[in-house]
């Protein structure tokens, strides 16, 4: 099968994982840090099960939702709002659960994307890096990272993406995404995006 093949299959296979993820907003005047920590389990229909995560971001604001072991239908919200200092704890009942990035999203946007991307490989590593004249990229990677650029088409974004994978075992290592509008009204403003995957396993118990 080609490489693109087996990426999907072994990945496929994955039915939890720890994702760690790092969004800079870079402006002018200040940078907007957002971090995401989660371990996701997932089900054979690569669907999420659930998801302990821990989201925070530089201007203060922290939230953690932690499932009941041994109920999924179960999590706490742990949640602090920017600027405050009172923490609040919510009993939340799960019947669906949704996760941005998710780690089965990104690989099917690797695969919708396979035309778009170049392979070069070291001994370790399958690196995919975006042709310079890829065109509808975002579209396929903005929710999971709930980027919304309204001002500018996505033609006047100069785009970078390198996205690696273990060579051996064809999983999914990290991805690092960087869009810098070449428009005057966006000068100085960039997004920098970062996920790192490990802890990949076959099992979801």
């Amino acid at each position: 099968g080609t490489l693109f093949e087996q990426i999907k299959t072994e990945n496929d296979k994955v039915r939890k994982v720890n994702m760690k993820s790092e969004i800079q907003k870079v402006a002018p005047d200040k940078t907007n840090i957002q971090t995401f920590d989660a371990d996701a389990l997932y089900g054979d229909d690569l669907l999420i099960i659930k998801a302990d995560t821990i989201s925070e971001s530089n201007d203060g604001y922290y939230q953690e939702v932690k499932f009941d072991e041994n109920d999924n239908t179960k999590a706490y919200i742990i949640e602090r709002q920017a600027g405050e200092e009172e923490t609040t704890v919510t009993e939340a009942t799960v019947d669906t659960y949704d996760l941005q990035p998710d780690y089965h999203r990104l690989i099917q946007a690797v695969m919708d994307l396979k035309d778009d991307l170049e392979v070069s490989e070291d001994n370790q590593t399958i690196k995919l890096i975006l042709k310079d004249d890829a065109e509808d990229v975002l579209k396929y990677i903005e929710n999971e990272y709930n980027i919304k650029l309204t001002l500018v088409e996505e033609d006047e974004i100069e785009k970078s993406m390198e996205i690696e994978f273990d060579k051996e075992s064809k999983l999914l290592k990290s991805i690092h995404l960087e869009l810098d509008p070449q428009i005057d009204e966006l000068e100085g403003h960039k997004i920098k995006i970062d996920s790192q995957f490990a802890g990949h396993d076959f099992n979801n118990n």
